[in-house]
């Protein structure tokens, strides 16, 4: 003989199930809602230094690829967010919601650690990362700005793709 399997809104009118469960929604909304503000914060930082005059000190590590990174990233945070946060107001009715959404924080920490490898490995050869920069990415400005507080000149030798400075 099979046991009946309880209805939804016979395991919601329990009384000592309610509250479990206000908490748990209130809980998976406050991290939803931390998870949109993440975005937020991705997305603005990226367009604010994309549209920045002055590019200083931020050009030698935080690329404009870097920061076309940060508003991609803005807007998947704020995209998955929203629908969690959607699909949380009914998660009986809108359960393949919450499945995409537990699927696309899956795919972004992924996503996240092989990035996390890129850099990592990245690092291992940063002298020769910072000569390719030096030699092929950077502006003229930016070497200059390292050769004016290095006091010299060029990568590894005044030979080494110098730019004419003041010191």
């Amino acid at each position: 003989m099979a046991l009946a399997r309880p209805t939804t809104e016979a395991l919601i009118d329990r009384p000592h199930m309610a509250p479990m469960q206000a908490k748990a929604s209130r809980m998976f909304r406050f991290w939803s809602a931390a998870y949109l503000a993440c975005g937020l914060v991705a997305l603005s930082v990226g367009a604010y230094y994309i549209n920045a005059k002055d590019e200083g000190h931020r050009a030698f590590v935080v690329t404009a690829y870097i920061l076309r990174i940060y508003v991609f990233l803005g807007l998947y945070f704020i995209t998955n967010a929203t629908l969690g946060i959607f699909a949380s107001m009914a998660p009986l009715k809108r359960k393949r919601l919450l499945y995409c959404y537990t699927a696309l924080i899956a795919l972004i920490i992924f996503i996240m650690v092989v990035v996390s490898i890129c850099i990592w490995t990245r690092t291992l050869n940063i002298n020769g990362y910072y000569a390719d920069m030096w030699r092929n990415e950077w502006s003229d400005e930016i070497k200059l700005m390292f050769e004016d507080q290095g006091q010299c000149c060029g990568f590894l030798s005044r030979n080494d793709s110098p730019v004419a400075s003041s010191a």
